[in-house]
């Protein structure tokens, strides 16, 4: 009995000089090591992980919902970022196509009326969606021009004495029907380009 109160607590005091009062201090036994173990492992236990605030236990979970809603939301919107540029490009690209097209369709009408080819010249009738070149006064078409799986229209067409067909003389590959038309994209009406045919027959954009 008295080594076990010994051993749970003892009062040692030191220095016994005059006027000094004795400083009692205090050593646990075998109790408070049992209990400072015990406290060891419970704050062991619950200290953190990595992330700040966020314990082990939590942090076995992985993502919260929140979370997971949240990199969705991003992943959509990229997404969409991508394809709305991707399609823009596209109809750029088809727009580029067809008014090239379309420009080397009349040089070529042009230069065959300059040639004299079957000893007549060349006209182009201008349609909303496609160009159509005839010979001479022949309704019977020669070469005909579709526009990119119907992405483009014609309009806006401007030619002297309000005619909507280009017709290219012998020789020198002039025509009375200068003047300009427009093409533009169907699904983006904003996007278009303007073909102009001056006098003497010459074709810029």
């Amino acid at each position: 009995m008295l080594n076990s109160k010994k051993n749970e607590m003892k009062l040692c005091f030191f220095g016994k000089k005059r006027g000094f009062t004795p400083t009692p201090i205090l050593q646990k036994g075998k109790k408070f090591f049992h209990d400072k173990y015990l406290f060891i492992c419970s704050s062991f236990n619950k200290q953190t992980s990595g992330r700040i605030g966020v314990s082990f236990a939590n942090a076995k979970r992985g993502f919260t919902i929140i979370e997971t809603l949240v990199v969705i939301a991003i992943g959509v919107l990229v997404f969409s970022l991508v394809m709305f540029s991707f399609k823009s490009l596209k109809e750029t690209n088809s727009l580029k196509k067809n008014v090239t097209s379309a420009v080397a369709f009349l040089e070529e009408a042009r230069t065959l009326s300059m040639g004299g080819k079957n000893n007549n010249y060349f006209r182009v009738a201008l349609q909303a969606d496609r160009m159509i070149m005839y010979t001479g006064t022949s309704t019977t078409q020669y070469r005909t021009l579709i526009f990119d799986s119907n992405s483009s229209v014609i309009d806006n067409i401007s030619l002297n004495g309000s005619a909507s067909t280009i017709t290219f003389k012998k020789i020198t590959g002039g025509t009375d029907n200068y003047g300009s038309f427009r093409i533009k994209m169907i699904s983006n009406t904003n996007s278009s380009s303007t073909i102009y045919i001056k006098g003497t027959g010459s074709i810029g954009i």
